[in-house]
């Protein structure tokens, strides 16, 4: 285990912010009480604002104090009725309550729901943050779902993703979907060879023998065929 956490370690001093991530033991505020993956310099990390939480909707959507909806970049999680909806949104807000919270915009600030899009981080200490988007999708509450042109720590994501399928943390020891003799993905999405929108898929159209394979790419499941 701390051999692969250790290459994704290294991999996010290479695709982070610029600066070198440590690995640290976890403090008490980790429910899943597992090794901290990703801890950042605050030196390393531009236009950080301090903001407070209101109130937490789903795994991946807040309500700061300002009633400002935000929404968490590059991670998706279930939506209610799914499974997993109720672990990922306490998760959630058990990691933000009583934290010094910071955000961090994506180049797109907003998306086409008028949410604004960004980064969120909790204090370590006085020098370092925790990655809450990256922390999600580790403790195995959310997948990576790229959302362009905001990809800055989308490899990252892929790499955390990744970790948590192989260890089947979180909504990864679920039953997965039905199999596919292969699958077609788009730049940013994966599809069943029966779904509509691959069949739509021209420009820079891959093959993929298997979901993992696909994932792994970091592209996420097609909304319409749930691969």
């Amino acid at each position: 285990m701390y051999r692969s956490l250790w290459f994704v370690m290294l991999c996010l001093g290479v695709w982070g912010s610029g600066g070198w991530v440590r690995g640290v033991e976890s403090k008490a505020r980790t429910v899943a009480k597992k090794p901290t993956v990703l801890v950042i310099s605050k030196k390393k990390i531009s236009h950080l604002q301090r903001v407070f939480l209101k109130r937490v909707i789903d795994g991946d959507t807040v309500i700061l104090s300002n009633d400002l909806h935000l929404r968490l970049i590059g991670i998706d999680t279930p939506e209610r009725r799914e499974q997993y909806y109720k672990e990922a949104k306490s998760f959630l807000q058990k990691f933000l309550s009583g934290q010094k919270i910071y955000l961090v915009y994506g180049k797109d600030r907003k998306d086409r729901y008028g949410r604004a899009l960004g980064y969120l981080f909790v204090e370590y200490d006085k020098t370092h943050l925790l990655f809450v988007n990256g922390q999600m999708v580790w403790q195995g509450y959310a997948r990576v779902y790229p959302y362009p042109p905001n990809l800055r720590y989308w490899k990252v994501l892929t790499l955390l993703q990744r970790e948590a399928r192989l260890k089947k943390r979180g909504l990864w020891s679920l039953k997965a979907p039905k199999k596919e003799s292969y699958y077609i993905g788009s730049r940013y999405r994966f599809h069943r060879p029966s779904c509509r929108n691959a069949r739509h898929i021209h420009r820079r159209r891959v093959y993929f023998t298997s979901r993992a394979a696909a994932l792994d790419s970091g592209r996420s499941p097609g909304r319409c065929c749930h691969p």
